[in-house]
C-alpha cells in the first residue's frame, strides 16, 4: 500500500494542469531584447525538482530550477527578425516567487524583483503553489529589427493563457492575451505582416463564432433568391463593419458590463431573426433587419480585435481594414457552404418542415445562450454596474430611433 500511494502521488504531481496562466514582459534595450517570464511551477513537469515531502528543498533546488527554465523558456521560446531566428538567449536570472507576489504587474518592479530582491528564505513552500521567474537576454543584430516571438506554450497545460506585454523603444506598452500555441506574434510589424496577421484573425474569428454563423444561416434561410441574399448580406456586412471599427477604436462603452451585454444581445438577435423568418417567411427587404442587427454583431466581433490592435504598431488603419476583410472572407466561405444546402431544401418536397426544424434548432440553441449570458450579465446588474449605463442609454435618442424603426418595419404588412 505504501508503494502504491508513493507511485500515485508521483503521478499526480506530474499531471498536466488544467489551467495555466503565464505573465511575460519584453523590452528592447539597445542591442538586446530582454524577456521576463513567470509561470506556475506546477506546469514544470520534466524538471526533477528536489523536495522535502511536499515542500521545496531550497538548498538543493537551484540546479533543477535552471533546468526547468531552460526546458520551458529557453528551448521553447523562439524570437525572430527579418533574417530569421535569433541565437539562443542568455539565461541570466532564475528564482522562485510566492503565489502572492505581484511584482510582475509592471516592468520596473519585475526587473527589480529578478535582479535585486533577495532569494526566498522560507523553508515551507509547497512547490505546486509557487512561481518560477526567469530573465532571458537576446542579442539583436540591429535596433530597428522587426521582431516576432513564439512562446510555444500550449504544452504547459490544458488551457494556457499568456498575458504578454511589450515595451517599445518609446516606452509605449502594448498588451495581448495569448491562448495556447498562438504562433508568432509580431512586436513591431511591418505593413505586410499586419495585413497577414489581422486578416487571418478575422477569418478565424468569424468561423469559430458559432453565434455569428447561426445568424448568417438565418439570413440565408430568409432569402428567396441569390439577388435578395446579396442585398441582405450587404446590409449585414456594412453594419457590422461600422460598429466593429468604432468599437475597436474605443468609441463604445469600456465598462466590464459591456461585453456580456453585447453577447446577450447577439443571442437575442438570433432568436429575433428566427421568429421573423417563421412568422413572415416571404418578407422582402430583409436587409433592413440584417443591417440593424448587424450593428450588434459588429460590436461582438470587435472584442477580439480590440485586444490585438495595440500590436498593429503604426498600422492601425491597415489592421482594421485587414480584420474586416478577413471577417468577410470567412463569411463568404460560410455562405458558399450554406447556400447549396438551402437550394437543396427549397427543392425538397417537405421543404417547409425542414425549414421549421432548422429554425427550431437554431432558436433553441440561441435561447440557451440567452439564459447563460443573462446569468453573467445579471451579476453586473446586481452590483449596480448597469445603473448609470442604462440611464445614459435611455437619455440618448439613437437606441429609441433604432427600436422604433425596427418595430415599424417588423409590424408592417410584409411585401412579396
Amino acid at each position: 500500500m505504501a508503494l502504491a500511494l508513493w507511485f500515485t502521488g508521483s503521478a499526480l504531481a506530474h499531471d498536466i494542469p488544467a489551467d495555466v496562466r503565464l505573465t511575460s514582459w519584453a523590452r528592447v534595450e539597445g542591442q538586446q531584447l530582454v524577456l521576463l517570464m513567470r509561470a506556475p511551477m506546477s506546469a514544470m513537469r520534466e524538471a526533477d525538482i528536489p523536495l522535502r515531502g511536499p515542500y521545496l528543498d531550497m538548498d538543493r533546488a537551484a540546479p533543477a530550477l535552471q533546468v526547468a527554465a531552460r526546458l520551458w523558456f529557453v528551448d521553447r521560446i523562439k524570437v525572430s527578425d527579418a533574417q530569421g531566428q535569433l541565437a539562443t538567449p542568455q539565461l541570466t536570472h532564475v528564482r522562485v516567487s510566492l503565489a502572492s507576489d505581484v511584482s510582475f504587474n509592471d516592468w520596473a518592479s519585475a526587473t527589480q524583483h529578478l535582479l535585486q530582491d533577495p532569494p526566498l528564505q522560507d523553508r515551507d513552500l509547497v512547490w505546486q503553489q509557487q512561481y518560477l521567474d526567469a530573465r532571458l537576454v537576446y542579442t539583436l543584430p540591429s535596433t530597428s529589427a522587426q521582431l516576432s516571438i513564439d512562446f510555444d506554450a500550449g504544452k504547459l497545460g490544458g488551457h494556457v493563457l499568456n498575458n504578454f506585454r511589450y515595451l517599445d523603444q518609446e516606452g509605449t506598452e502594448r498588451s495581448l492575451l495569448l491562448t495556447g500555441d498562438a504562433g508568432p506574434v509580431a512586436m513591431n510589424p511591418g505593413s505586410w505582416s499586419a495585413i497577414q496577421r489581422f486578416a487571418l484573425d478575422g477569418v478565424t474569428h468569424i468561423l469559430s463564432g458559432l453565434d455569428h454563423l447561426l445568424f448568417i444561416v438565418c439570413l440565408v434561410l430568409g432569402s428567396r433568391s441569390l439577388h435578395s441574399l446579396v442585398w441582405t448580406i450587404t446590409g449585414f456586412t456594412a453594419a457590422h463593419a461600422l460598429t466593429l471599427s468604432l468599437s475597436a477604436l474605443g468609441y463604445t462603452p469600456q465598462g466590464l458590463w459591456f461585453a456580456p451585454a453585447v453577447e446577450w444581445a447577439i443571442a437575442a438577435s438570433i432568436v429575433w431573426a428566427v421568429l421573423d423568418l417563421l412568422l413572415w417567411p416571404e418578407r422582402s427587404q430583409r436587409w433592413v433587419l440584417a443591417g440593424a442587427l448587424g450593428l450588434v454583431h459588429g460590436m461582438g466581433l470587435s472584442f477580439a480585435l480590440r485586444e490585438a490592435l495595440p500590436f498593429a504598431g503604426q498600422h492601425v488603419g491597415l489592421a482594421l481594414a485587414s480584420f474586416n476583410l478577413g471577417v468577410e472572407l470567412g463569411q463568404m466561405l460560410a455562405l458558399l457552404l450554406a447556400w447549396p444546402l438551402w437550394l437543396w431544401m427549397r427543392q425538397h418536397p417537405r421543404r417547409d418542415i425542414l425549414r421549421w426544424v432548422v429554425c427550431v434548432l437554431i432558436a433553441h440553441t440561441a435561447w440557451h445562450w440567452m439564459a447563460e449570458r443573462w446569468e453573467v450579465l445579471g451579476k453586473f446588474i446586481e452590483a449596480g454596474a448597469l445603473t448609470q449605463a442604462s440611464t445614459d442609454a435611455l437619455m440618448s435618442p439613437w437606441p429609441w430611433v433604432l427600436l422604433i424603426t425596427l418595430a415599424i418595419w417588423q409590424l408592417r404588412k410584409p411585401t412579396t
